[in-house]
């Protein structure tokens, strides 16, 4: 609620085009979700697993808490912020943070060299 007691009508109404910044963006949250999850699976890939999945759950969390304040500063009630927003823009945040991990370490070498020299399995 805002000071005055009155919710504004069109406060959490998205454009069309934020909608679709979102439908995207948790289509690539899934995919990132699932390539995640078949890193973890495959033993020579976990580290990029790993990496990706604290990426994208760091990025996740950061859109959540910034997108709650936003309204919080704003003088809304906490309980009329809507979770399904909140969730979708941490499901973006996860695959756009995620994703990056993943393409970087495709396309760059030196990275992937990082990745598997620092954190890769420890050798007696």
């Amino acid at each position: 609620m805002l000071s005055s007691g009155v919710l504004a009508p069109d406060l959490f109404t998205p454009t069309p085009a934020m909608t679709g910044f979102l439908v995207a963006g948790v289509c690539l949250g899934a995919l990132t979700l699932l390539g995640t999850v078949l890193c973890l699976v495959k033993s020579g890939f976990r580290v990029y697993g790993v990496v990706a999945g604290a990426a994208g759950i760091a990025g996740g969390a950061l859109a959540a808490l910034t997108y709650t304040l936003f309204f919080q500063l704003r003088g809304v009630d906490i309980e009329a912020i809507p979770e399904g927003r909140v969730a979708d823009w941490f499901v973006t945040a996860f695959g756009l943070a995620g994703g990056t991990v993943f393409l970087a370490s495709a396309l760059l070498p030196s990275i992937r060299g990082y990745l598997r020299k620092s954190w890769g399995p420890a050798r007696s």
